[in-house]
């Protein structure tokens, strides 16, 4: 048996341009990975709080149009 672990999305909200933008995000191997339903992005882990990260990497989707 493969030894798997299990990833815990968590929901994020962030405000961007006057809008209230929704995506999901969770620590995988280091990573911090925010989805939503256009787009995707991951990042290291650094030494910020990961869901602080999140939340830049959910504005960078909003940017680019992906949420």
């Amino acid at each position: 048996m493969a030894n798997q672990t299990l990833t815990v999305w968590q929901q994020i909200t962030v405000e961007f341009n006057g809008h209230s933008l929704t995506g999901s995000y969770a620590m995988e191997k280091g990573i911090v990975k925010v989805k939503t339903p256009f787009g995707e992005k991951a990042d290291p882990s650094s030494p910020f709080n990961s869901e602080w990260v999140a939340r830049r990497l959910l504005e960078e989707l909003a940017a680019e149009g992906k949420v």
